[in-house]
């Protein structure tokens, strides 16, 4: 249909432009802009969404969000925005649901149902036509933390240049991303805390920056690393934890992850696992919810509570 009409119209590009001039010139004599009908949600993404979403959030949700709008396109296509409805959404969430779980179709759907109410703020959009369209059914899944068992089994086989990071990860809660980025200017073995901060993007999910306690372990542990560091580049590193080669670490700490599990016979977790591990224990030691909330930088008590169950259990006995 497209080649057609472009036989009709030859200066279909032209008109094209000058249509952007319009839309351009009457938002500069409003002082706002307007609804376009032919506004697809590629184009609202590439020049108005995706600029603001760079410099308005966290580099990790901009990166999952990405994802989102490319497997969109994938399943369903470009659409104009005014056409995005819920029967469009229902057909996302059929395609979507044959490789991945309800949880992620739901907040793929809910990243481009976004997208649309950012629209109708901005007066590209009169109303949001995906609204409507049901979640799933999320079936909700236990965390998966670590046994005291398990814990031993996979110090004991991790890499020796991990070993560091995963007694951290255990004893601090930190997110992989708050890891990978950490670097010694936060650390203060004498104080003995670590400073979750910004380092040019925003690393901590709740986008608050937090000081973590650390214990007699990851004092050593980071003081033995830290002289690790300087006999084998000499300068030490800026960030905390490296590759061999002295650069930041990249996605392969996953694989390196899930190596140890398998080598330590450890079944169903994740490296996200760790972080559990480090609520799980938290709780069962005593730790509040509240507390617990603060030392793992969650947004919300509500995401804590996945815990509460282990501090019922505990106040029982």
């Amino acid at each position: 249909m497209s080649a057609f009409v472009a036989r009709l119209h030859p200066r279909m590009q032209e008109a094209k432009r000058l249509h952007a001039e319009w839309v351009s010139e009457l938002e500069a004599q409003r002082g706002q802009r307007v609804i376009d009908p032919t506004l697809t949600l590629r184009a609202f993404l590439d020049h108005e969404y995706l600029p603001w979403s760079r410099e308005a959030k966290g580099a990790s949700t901009f990166k999952r969000e990405d994802l989102a709008f490319r497997v969109w396109f994938e399943l369903v296509g470009d659409q104009r925005l005014a056409c995005i409805d819920e029967w469009v959404g229902a057909r996302f969430q059929t395609a979507r649901h044959k490789t991945c779980t309800a949880r992620t179709v739901n907040h793929d759907v809910g990243v481009v149902c976004q997208v649309l109410n950012r629209a109708v703020d901005w007066g590209r959009l009169d109303r949001n036509r995906l609204k409507g369209c049901r979640k799933l059914r999320e079936v909700k899944k236990e965390p998966r933390w670590l046994s005291v068992d398990e814990i031993a089994a996979l110090v004991t086989v991790v890499q020796k240049r991990l070993l560091a990071m995963v007694i951290v990860f255990l004893n601090c809660g930190l997110r992989r991303e708050e890891a990978q980025r950490l670097e010694w200017s936060d650390v203060d073995l004498t104080a003995r805390t670590l400073t979750v901060r910004h380092h040019g993007e925003v690393t901590t999910k709740s986008r608050k920056e937090r000081i973590v306690d650390v214990n007699d372990l990851v004092v050593r542990t980071l003081r033995d690393h830290r002289r690790a560091m300087r006999a084998k580049f000499r300068k030490l590193p800026r960030q905390v934890f490296v590759t061999l080669r002295g650069t930041p670490i990249r996605n392969n700490l996953l694989r390196d992850i899930q190596a140890a599990y398998a080598k330590a016979g450890i079944e169903g977790a994740n490296i996200h696992s760790l972080r559990h591990t480090f609520g799980a224990q938290s709780v069962m030691a005593g730790v509040d919810l509240p507390t617990l909330k603060e030392l793992m930088g969650h947004a919300s008590i509500t995401t804590t509570m996945i815990y509460a169950h282990l501090d019922r259990k505990h106040r029982a006995e």
